[in-house]
C-alpha cells in the first residue's frame, strides 16, 4: 500500500501489476484447456442449486471492469430484483465470463449490456442471458464456425485459438441450454445463453438492448 502512494514507485507498481495479470491470464488459459477437454467429454458434475442472478452478474461484470475501463467501455447490468435461477453456478459463471470477456476484448467503444430474464421461447419457459456489445460485428460466413474450437474467424484480428466460445458452448449443453448469436458488421453483436427454467419464478421480460 505504501509503494502505491509513493510517486517514485508508480511505474514499478504498475509493472508488478502487469506481470500479475499476465500470470493470471496464463494460468487461466491452462485452466481453459483442461475445462474444454473435460466439458467436451461431458465429465463435469452438475451442482444444481438456487443462484442469485443480481449477485452473479454483478460479480462477472466486476471481473472485467478493469479491462473495460482501460478501453473506455461502459458495462451495464440489467437484472430484475430478486431474480433467481436453479442451475450449476460454476458452469453458468463460466459461460458468462467467456461471453463478456469476448465482448470486452473485441469492443473499442460504446457500452456492453449484460441482462437476464425469464421468458417464453417457442412455448417453453426459459431463462435468457444476453450480452450485447457495440463492437465490429461478425460477418455471416464466420457465424457458422464461431462456436468451434480452434476455428475462430479472422474478423477481429486478435490473437488466440477461440477456446472461449467452445468452452461456453459445451458448458451450455451440460446445463441443458444453448448459445445463440446475432450480429451485424459495424453495429455489434448479441450473444445469448438460453436455459430451460427449473423453477416457478414469475416471468420477467428481457430488457431490450438493441
Amino acid at each position: 500500500a505504501k509503494l502505491v502512494k509513493a510517486p517514485e514507485y508508480v511505474e514499478t507498481v504498475a509493472g508488478i501489476e502487469s506481470v500479475k495479470r499476465a500470470i493470471l491470464r496464463t494460468t487461466a488459459g491452462m485452466d481453459r484447456l483442461l475445462e474444454a477437454e473435460q466439458l467436451r467429454h461431458g465429465s463435469a458434475n452438475l451442482d444444481i442449486h438456487t443462484v442469485d442472478l443480481s449477485q452473479l452478474l454483478l460479480e462477472v461484470s466486476q471481473q472485467w471492469q478493469y479491462e473495460a475501463q482501460l478501453k473506455g467501455l461502459e458495462l451495464r447490468v440489467e437484472v430484475p430484483d430478486g431474480a433467481k435461477v436453479s442451475s450449476d453456478e460454476r458452469l453458468l459463471t463460466l459461460v458468462l465470463q467467456n461471453l463478456l470477456g469476448n465482448a470486452v476484448k473485441y469492443s473499442s467503444t460504446g457500452a456492453i449490456n449484460i441482462s437476464a430474464g425469464n421468458t417464453s421461447d417457442s412455448g417453453v419457459a426459459v431463462w435468457i442471458f444476453s450480452i450485447s456489445d457495440q463492437g465490429p460485428g461478425i460477418p455471416l460466413e464466420s457465424l457458422t464456425k464461431l462456436f468451434e474450437a480452434f476455428k475462430r474467424g479472422d474478423t477481429y484480428g486478435k490473437p488466440g485459438v477461440g477456446l472461449g466460445l467452445s468452452i461456453a458452448t459445451h458448458a451450455a449443453k451440460l446445463l441443458g441450454g444453448e448459445l445463440r448469436v446475432e450480429s451485424k458488421v459495424g453495429v455489434g453483436s448479441t450473444f445469448q445463453l438460453v436455459l430451460p427454467t427449473r423453477n416457478s419464478s414469475p416471468v420477467w421480460a428481457v430488457p431490450d438492448t438493441a
